[in-house]
């Protein structure tokens, strides 16, 4: 029931449960005896709905598991059905009652268009691992019938999310493709002009960061990722003209809690929050309060664009590497397996919550609700031993294609669930 309560929790957290609370906590206790809740790994295809992708962003073979559990409560619990009609309808004239019985029957029936129309986007953070992303969001803008409702991201993610927002005033789609795009080699070029990783001024520099803080070896609190983005994108603008939705999730420091970032916050200040890691720069402060890195507190921010966004569907882009295949030994290998696994526990938490309100019903928003995933360790061999600081052109590139190659399996693949349905 722990689970049960976790997710209960969330979703009332950021306002997703139904007005009928004792209601659903019925159908969650009535859900929880037909089909128990397992806690499945971020990789399991497992809150897809009819006719979209999986999490796994593959369709599923057969049906989704949110409808078949569904399905498996409504044949244990059919006394919940008034004998006179539908659920709710008890007063309703028999005509009517049809007329909206029939409507929801056609409803399910009607397959969706795909690609979808109206797509928001959760980025995940992880450092160089963004370039992935990139690829994703560059595949994605070919595409001139999906249009882009709300984005959320942290750390790397909250940074591709300001770049194609901004690039997309700018220059319409392919602004958005060329203004990430001179980020990344902007990055990579700077990253040239260091040392390689395997030289010792780089254990130096690493051991450094270990025994001191960066108020200490870096006491003016310089930060290239600052005249990146000032070079980049006009900020002003962004606040005043963007019409996607953007959502950065930024870490406060005082509480751990999390802080959404919304349009008209928008400063370099605001996605520097996002993406400030504790042990290489200052805590950004805004408005009095200093914050961390967002992937601490929520890696991307799903809850809120779920609550935000005006779109049927969802993708997720996960680059943060879920699995390892060999046992961390060395103190920057344990470091670094330590940060992935906490960055993906927030998305885990939040996806388990989502599918426990599908199955519920906690918002008629979640009924509808479709959600894709994009994951790099589905794409790349033994990705958890990468380095997330490995800005080197060759490894960007490589994550560049792997993204692009994804989001196009991600499309092509939804194609088929549908036609089999309609």
């Amino acid at each position: 029931m722990s689970l049960l309560n976790n997710a209960r929790a969330l979703l009332r957290r950021f306002g997703l449960r139904g007005a009928d609370e004792s209601a659903a906590d019925a159908a969650g206790a009535e859900t929880a005896v037909a089909a128990p809740i397992s806690p499945a790994p971020i990789g399991a295809a497992s809150a897809a709905t009819e006719g979209g992708p999986s999490l796994s962003g593959r369709p599923a073979a057969d049906g989704p598991a949110v409808k078949a559990t569904q399905t498996r409560v409504a044949k244990a619990a059919p006394q919940a059905i008034p004998p006179d009609g539908l659920p709710g309808a008890a007063q309703a004239p028999a005509p009517a009652r049809l007329a909206a019985s029939v409507s929801r029957a056609l409803s399910a029936r009607r397959p969706a268009p795909w690609p979808p129309e109206q797509l928001s986007l959760a980025l995940q953070g992880g450092g160089s691992f963004g370039a992935f992303a990139w690829g994703v969001l560059d595949r994605l803008l070919e595409e001139p019938g999906i249009a882009f409702d709300s984005v959320s991201g942290s750390s790397a993610g909250a940074v591709n999310a300001v770049l194609l927002a901004s690039g997309m005033i700018e220059g319409g789609r392919a602004g958005a493709r060329a203004r990430l795009s001179r980020f990344w080699r902007r990055a990579s070029q700077a990253a040239a002009l260091a040392p390689a990783a395997s030289s010792p001024l780089t254990a130096g520099l690493e051991l450094i960061t270990r025994l001191m803080s960066p108020y200490q070896f870096n006491p003016f609190n310089v930060n290239p990722l600052r005249e990146a983005l000032e070079a980049e994108v006009d900020f002003e603008r962004l606040r005043e003209r963007s019409r996607i939705k953007l959502l950065l999730g930024a870490t406060r420091v005082r509480d751990g809690s999390l802080r959404i970032l919304t349009n008209e916050d928008l400063t370099v200040d605001a996605v520097l929050a996002s993406a400030c890691l504790p042990l290489l720069h200052h805590a950004i402060e805004l408005d009095g309060e200093a914050y961390w890195d967002g992937g601490y507190a929520a890696n991307p921010p799903l809850i809120p664009l779920v609550r935000a966004s005006e779109a049927e569907h969802v993708l997720i882009v996960q680059v943060t590497p879920n699995l390892t295949d060999r046992l961390p030994r060395t103190t920057s290998e344990i470091a670094a397996r330590i940060e992935q696994i906490q960055f993906n526990a927030t998305l885990n938490s939040e996806l388990e919550a989502l599918e426990y309100g599908k199955i519920i019903g906690a918002a008629d928003k979640l009924r509808k609700l479709r959600i894709g995933r994009i994951s790099a360790d589905d794409h790349f061999v033994r990705f958890g031993a990468e380095s997330a600081a490995n800005l080197r052109w060759e490894f960007l590139a490589r994550l560049f294609l792997g993204g692009r190659a994804a989001a196009g399996l991600w499309l092509n693949q939804g194609l088929p669930a549908l036609r089999r349905r309609a």
